[in-house]
């Protein structure tokens, strides 16, 4: 591809082609996975959930096996906490069990809408005081794999180090420059 980003989108026409409705099936996705990686992808963002097992197994291992035949590959997690009267709740939920061992890294999905339902803003990161760890944004995450770079092992409030550029940040937010 001529471009250095291709957006594969699964939009209702992808439904009305295929047949499919959603969750498609991994199989399926794993052909688009082997496909793209055939076509030369440096990195495959999967922005979709795959925290439950699907009803067929076969097709989970043949998604993870697409995955870890992949260049570099990337798919979404969630981290809440949750503080009630007397304790907080975290919750990780990752991909399951084989696409996660075959996937480059996962990534926190933090969109932030303004008050007139647009994004301007991504969450950057979270911190987890749960195992102490922080969890980037998953196209911080595609874009480190991306570029060869190691992202810093703790970011700083408003800012952190992106290779050899600083990356503003607001409150631990990322401005989206349309």
């Amino acid at each position: 591809p001529d471009a250095p980003i291709a957006i594969i989108a699964i939009d209702d026409a992808s439904f009305n082609y295929t047949g499919f409705s959603w969750p498609w099936p991994r199989e399926y996705l794993a052909q688009i996975v082997k496909v793209l990686d055939e076509s030369g992808a440096s990195v495959i963002e999967l922005d979709f959930t795959l925290f439950e097992e699907s009803a067929d197994p076969a097709g989970d291992a043949a998604l993870a096996e697409a995955i870890a035949g992949a260049n570099a590959s990337v798919a979404v997690m969630q981290y809440f906490e949750v503080e009630e009267d007397t304790h907080t709740t975290y919750t990780l939920m990752e991909p399951i069990e084989p696409v996660r061992e075959a996937l480059s890294s996962v990534g926190i999905a933090g969109v932030i809408y303004d008050d007139d339902a647009i994004v301007r803003r991504l969450l950057a990161y979270e911190y987890s005081l749960w195992n102490k760890a922080y969890y980037y944004n998953w196209a911080i995450v595609a874009a480190s794999l991306y570029q060869g770079v190691d992202l810093p092992p703790e970011p700083g409030e408003n800012q952190f180090q992106f290779g050899n550029s600083i990356i503003p940040l607001v409150n631990r937010r990322l401005l989206v420059n349309f």
